[in-house]
């Protein structure tokens, strides 16, 4: 489909300040902040964005301030290789100086607003002048104002002596890559079935129920829906059906046929707006507050099922942090200062701790899932969310388990006796289904555990899981031959401990001076070249205990569960 890849704009009802971007975009985008801090002006204006780009706002769009400022809008057509490829062959240019022409052209930071390889139009409103008078001029300002020329005079185009003139063909020429996708926009707490330009979503799911013979994949898109479904309400055996009146949709449990609505407000919602969601196709999708009436794991589930299950982009606005699943969003920070709505990109652990405080949340509050597993620090996280995939990939992060980081701080450098561990170790209460990885830091078999570990794994055992490695950190089950491999791979001159035994500290600089490897990145490129397979020390029995944990907090049928079998590891 056609995305959209970022735009920015400013001078439109909450914006008065400078240019606020939405850049970069992903298939899936949240907007989140309290609110009146400007959420919805940014889906008003993609969804008006066609028209906008060359039409001053009125009445109550246009902010009200004593000087409220021209408005702008800035649209990113792509990055600067795809842009350049496309335009080249859409205007036939062949020849190595034109080509070399256009390539200096791009990277002009009139073209390139924010100075990171990217392609914008930008249109300004102001007075008379057209809507890119003011790009065409720093671009006839600019130092690749020669380049231009060049350009323009080897493409025999109306070359003029005025740098801003044929500064302005090159722009127009530009504007023809410029496109717009389908939009459609979803209010708060508006009825789905009224978003669909008056054709009921239910006529719309029967047609996907029983297509025409040439529409056949059409029924995919309906059995995603059903598989949501069971998904939602944990009931693999139910089925979506609409009965030949086509008045309502009707969700049959076993001999138990029921509308949906019958399920409850929060599933009723979910499920229409999935099903709106499957039914668009290549459009781009705003969406207002989807989390109303909606539990937190709700949430997440149709955040998951938006991305997994269909071909849409989202820009969500909402004020809920359980949404914020950054794995498979980008977001963005909205909030009110008297220069207006601003927007900041939350990409790092910081951005999004600060944006739940705003909303707030504190961090207890969104440890909505059924299962807790604590592990030390980030690394520890890639190897464990790999290894369940490996033994189950049924079981989601952010959706059946969580994982948070306790830090080695707090059981390798505290005494046993210390307030913290004992708040640590009162987790428990919070949360039955609570697991805790802990590296043993043994150095051999006759190593002791500290006394700090071993109050952990005596008080926190039952009803959870502590896991203590079997050697000496979690680094350890990663076979001997991949571990070397890969830092080999990734610091070829680096001078580390031998890696010959579970109690090797193979991560190690042999010089004490000299830095660590990247534990993160060296667990993430271990994860991408390990297949299958955990028999190595006890992983695969210790891993097996945590997926029937994880299982057993979400209600999963132990009989039903279908998990890999134990087999030696296989990597590449």
């Amino acid at each position: 489909m056609q995305e959209l890849p970022g735009f920015g704009f400013t001078g439109f009802r909450s914006f008065f300040g400078g240019v606020q971007y939405m850049d970069p975009l992903a298939k899936v985008n949240l907007i989140a902040g309290q609110n009146n801090s400007g959420k919805s002006n940014v889906l008003r204006v993609i969804r008006d964005m066609s028209e906008m780009i060359g039409k001053q706002p009125e009445g109550l769009d246009i902010p009200q301030t004593s000087n409220p400022p021209t408005f702008e809008l800035a649209v990113r057509i792509g990055d600067a290789a795809s842009v350049h490829a496309e335009f080249c062959a859409a205007q036939n240019i062949t020849q190595g100086q034109q080509v070399e022409f256009f390539r200096q052209i791009l990277k002009s930071p009139a073209i390139d607003l924010r100075g990171d390889g990217g392609v914008w139009i930008r249109a300004k409103i102001d007075g008379n002048a057209p809507a890119h008078y003011w790009q065409s001029v720093a671009l006839g300002d600019s130092d690749a104002r020669q380049a231009v020329a060049a350009y323009i005079q080897s493409r025999m185009s109306s070359y003029s002596s005025d740098p801003r003139e044929n500064a302005a063909e090159v722009l127009r020429q530009l504007q023809s890559l410029l496109t717009f996708p389908r939009v459609r926009f979803v209010q708060a707490s508006r009825r789905i079935e009224d978003a669909l330009d008056g054709a009921a979503i239910i006529e719309k799911l029967a047609a996907l129920s029983r297509p025409e013979w040439h529409q056949d994949d059409d029924r995919k898109r309906f059995s995603a829906i059903t598989d949501f479904l069971r998904w939602v309400i944990d009931d693999d055996d139910a089925t979506l059906e609409i009965p030949h009146t086509r008045t309502q949709l009707n969700v049959r449990r076993g001999d138990l046929l029921l509308p949906l609505e019958h399920l409850g407000s929060g599933i009723s919602q979910v499920i229409m707006l999935a099903a709106y969601a499957s039914i668009e196709q290549k459009t781009v999708l705003c969406i207002e507050e989807p989390e109303v009436h909606l539990h937190p794991l709700l949430q997440r589930k149709l955040l998951r099922y938006l991305h997994d299950e269909t071909d849409n982009q989202y820009i969500i606005a909402t004020h809920s942090a359980n949404m914020l699943d950054s794995s498979i969003a980008t977001v963005f920070h909205a909030t009110y200062t008297q220069n207006g709505t601003e927007l900041a990109f939350a990409g790092t652990p910081q951005n999004l701790s600060d944006l739940c405080y705003d909303l707030g949340y504190r961090p207890s509050d969104l440890l909505q899932t059924n299962c807790a597993v604590w592990v030390e620090g980030p690394s520890d996280r890639v190897y464990i969310s790999h290894w369940l995939e490996l033994l189950n990939p049924e079981l989601r992060e952010g959706i059946d388990y969580t994982i948070m980081f306790y830090g080695g701080r707090l059981l390798n450098h505290l005494t046993s006796t210390d307030p913290e561990v004992s708040e640590f170790i009162k987790l428990r209460r919070l949360n039955r289904h609570l697991a805790i990885v802990i590296d043993s830091d043994k150095a051999s078999a006759q190593s002791a555990l500290n006394a700090t570990k071993r109050r952990v794994r005596d008080e926190m055992e039952e009803p959870g899981l502590v896991w203590i490695t079997q050697g000496r950190t979690i680094e350890n089950y990663v076979p001997q031959e991949l571990l070397s491999a890969v830092l080999g791979q990734l610091y070829p001159k680096k001078k580390l401990t031998a890696n010959t035994d579970r109690w090797s500290d193979g991560l190690r600089p042999v010089a004490s001076k000299d830095s660590w490897p990247d534990k993160i990145k060296v667990a993430r490129a271990v994860v991408r070249r390990w297949d299958s397979g955990l028999n190595h020390l006890d992983l695969h029995p210790k891993m097996t205990a945590l997926a029937q944990l994880i299982e057993a907090a979400n209600g999963h049928n132990g009989s039903a569960v279908v998990r890999k079998p134990k087999s030696v590891p296989v990597f590449r």
